[in-house]
């Protein structure tokens, strides 16, 4: 594919495949831009390329060039015109042509993931394997061993965003099961944290995020067959009447009782919670900034039973924060030491492991959902990822007074 210039008008040109020339009816497509601007010019090849891969790629039935529309995607303005006719090109490509309003829940999935993929929301981590060992400079046999380990981590982990502590740990014990031994596994790590260093150099992960590939965190000990199923299984829910226990039990450590009140009208995570300062709080409503996710970042709605306490705590503030006088760890968290007091509550009270902060999300969103509240309403207010294609890429989100009036369906009577 070239972009040509004749004239002084400027041509988007491909050479047709033989698979699909008998198909198309020609060995070359050309097509003028109808510009004498070379960048204008590029980013409209751009789209034009992209439109004739796609033709290209629906006669093969395949899904088309991820990383070629990508970086005709990231080379687009936000106040370039193209830019929204680029995104229905990928929503179409993503869908493989059909109207989303006709996929299922599947294939919707699948298209929400193809379509994040084509704009750089996710990115697939083998496609930074080859730059990375590029860049390194080690002996040929080194280049291949690690490429062999990092290459199994992201079959295991296909996506940058897949790659966490508790995957990594997973992994670890899936290699432990297949009898690698523990030098093994932890030579695997050593080459996966090349790799992650290299992600972080290029920009390509956070920096504020610590590797998931420490050994002393991810490494296998030996342990029974009933323990790692029991890693396995995901949190539990706390009921209403298990609520009312824990919060009449907390009433002897105030701090920690108007946190569990906050989260069990606001289903936010304990960090969120934790680091809540005075500015962020409204009339009705808080603001949730830097959350682990980008769905995180949202406005809360304030419960009319916390609007008294949040008032008080607001007021009482000595350091800024809503809960004031918390401390931060060594990676500026503030809510190590109030959760592990929670953590001792609720062993105290006779709760297995898998009860712990975090099941209040899910006591929160069972409680929305009994309520008739919908599933996106419901995500705007606890901030979780739109499980629709056509809100999660295209709403702005529900209003306050949508999220105040749901949110004030939860009670714990």
């Amino acid at each position: 594919m070239t972009l040509i210039c004749r004239n002084g008008i400027y041509y988007a040109e491909l050479k047709v495949p033989e698979d699909v020339r008998s198909s198309i009816g020609k060995t070359n497509l050309r097509r003028s831009l109808k510009t004498r601007d070379k960048n204008k010019a590029s980013i409209s090849h751009g789209i034009v390329i992209g439109k004739w891969k796609m033709e290209i790629d629906h006669l093969r039935g395949a899904g088309g060039d991820i990383s070629h529309y990508r970086a005709i995607y990231e080379r687009l303005d936000d106040q370039d015109p193209s830019k929204d006719g680029f995104e229905d090109l990928l929503l179409d490509l993503a869908t493989g042509g059909k109207d989303v309003n006709t996929l299922d829940a599947q294939e919707e999935q699948q298209a929400i993931k193809k379509y994040k993929l084509f704009t750089g929301q996710l990115k697939k981590t083998d496609e930074f394997i080859d730059a990375w060992l590029k860049s390194r400079r080690v002996e040929p046999k080194t280049l291949r061993g690690d490429k062999t380990k990092v290459t199994s981590m992201a079959n295991e982990m296909p996506l940058l965003s897949d790659i966490t502590k508790s995957n990594v740990r997973k992994w670890c014990l899936q290699m432990e099961e297949d009898n690698k031994s523990i030098k093994t596994i932890n030579s695997y790590l050593s080459a996966c944290r090349e790799f992650w260093n290299y992600l972080e150099r290029q920009g390509k992960m956070p920096n504020d995020l610590t590797t998931p590939f420490n050994s002393k965190d991810v490494l296998p000990t030996r342990r029974s067959k009933k323990e790692l199923s029991r890693d396995n299984t995901s949190w539990a829910v706390f009921n209403k009447a298990e609520v009312n226990i824990l919060l009449n039990e907390a009433k002897k450590d105030i701090m920690l009782y108007d946190l569990i009140k906050i989260g069990i009208y606001t289903g936010a995570r304990i960090e969120e919670i934790c680091s809540l300062k005075v500015a962020d709080i409204a009339a009705e409503s808080f603001t949730i900034r830097d959350s682990k996710t980008p769905s995180g970042n949202r406005d809360v709605p304030i419960h009319d039973q916390l609007k008294d306490l949040i008032k008080e705590l607001k007021n009482s503030s000595q350091d800024g924060y809503l809960l004031s006088g918390l401390s931060e760890d060594k990676d500026g968290k503030r809510s190590g030491a109030i959760g592990k007091r929670f953590g001792r509550l609720k062993n105290q009270l006779g709760f297995e492991r898998r009860y712990v902060f975090h099941s209040f999300r899910k006591t929160v969103v069972t409680l929305l959902e009994q309520a008739g509240i919908s599933e996106n309403l419901a995500a705007d207010i606890v901030g979780y990822e739109k499980p629709r294609i056509t809100y999660g890429l295209y709403s702005g989100g529900s209003s306050l007074e949508q999220k105040l009036n749901a949110i004030n369906t939860i009670n714990y009577l």
